[in-house]
């Protein structure tokens, strides 16, 4: 499990003593906040957390719990972030934990530090970059920045794009590539210096293709989109992190119209758990991105 920024993970247990939850692949930042039940630890809980670094130690709580039995534990865990509760035995029940954290630090092309970050662009290029748990390719640093500086523009008083994200699903490489370049809102393009991420933005042109002159074998036949099939109200789903415990939450927007009934309602749902506040979405009425 790999997490990104700030994320809220939910673990179900019913060990009531050295019981151990893994966060994901560290290091990560740190954690903010235990619960049980939706509420603060209780007294009497005892919690120890560990963020994933390379020397970190073994846990006492497990090694006792281990040589309770008869058995010897030894495991530092390095490069994996996890937290162990102690719990006492007359707590009657020990059904759910959760935890806040600040995910994985990252590599900051723009500073030259490995830190914290909620940029989804930074977040893409250490999964690209990752041997370990991504796809173990070189990155073109220099666009890298460029993308990361298209997510942080300032946009009403905030960066365009952040991110809060965990893949804890086993998928192909590429596919989790796709999911967070989407929240990076780039292109993922191969390059002489590595992956090049290109801001899905206007730019200025690079090269002229020309046709006549032989620079493109065959164009295909071009098909515009029916305006017909583009939607006109955007209904995007982010995670509320105002209220504990987290939830689902929408925000939706209107092509100019829809809501007087001059314009046609079609609907497009976009499930984006990984942005964290309500977003201003923009409907470009002929092609039903938004932005």
């Amino acid at each position: 499990m790999i997490d990104w920024a700030r994320r809220s993970l939910t673990f179900c247990s019913t060990a009531r003593i050295g019981s151990s939850s893994a966060s994901g692949e560290g290091e990560i930042d740190g954690i903010e906040s235990v619960t049980i039940d939706d509420k603060p630890i209780a007294a009497g809980v005892g919690a120890t957390h560990y963020l994933g670094t390379a020397g970190q130690a073994v846990d006492p709580w497990l090694v006792a719990a281990f040589a309770a039995k008869g058995d010897v534990y030894t495991d530092t865990l390095p490069g994996i972030a996890y937290s162990v509760l102690r719990v006492p035995s007359n707590i009657d029940q020990f059904p759910q934990i959760a935890a806040v954290i600040r995910g994985r630090k990252v590599y900051d092309p723009r500073t030259g530090l490995t830190a914290y970050s909620t940029n989804p662009a930074l977040a893409l290029a250490d999964f690209l970059s990752s041997p370990v748990y991504g796809a173990g390719r070189g990155v073109d640093w220099a666009s890298a920045a460029a993308a990361a500086d298209a997510c942080d523009e300032a946009v009403g008083g905030e960066p365009r794009r952040t991110i809060g994200v965990t893949l804890a699903d086993v998928r192909d490489v590429y596919q989790h590539a796709d999911v967070l370049r989407t929240y990076a809102g780039c292109w993922i393009v191969p390059g002489d210096d590595g992956l090049k991420l290109i801001p899905d933005r206007p730019a200025s042109v690079v090269r002229t293709f020309d046709h006549a002159a032989g620079d493109l074998l065959a164009i295909s036949p071009l098909r515009k989109r029916p305006v017909t099939d583009a939607p006109t109200v955007m209904i995007v789903r982010y995670t509320d992190t105002s209220v504990v415990p987290w939830r689902d939450a929408y925000v939706t927007a209107y092509a100019p119209g829809v809501e007087a009934g001059t314009t046609p309602r079609r609907e497009s749902r976009s499930p984006l758990p990984a942005f964290t506040r309500p977003r201003k979405l923009h409907v470009r009425r002929w092609s039903g991105s938004t932005s």
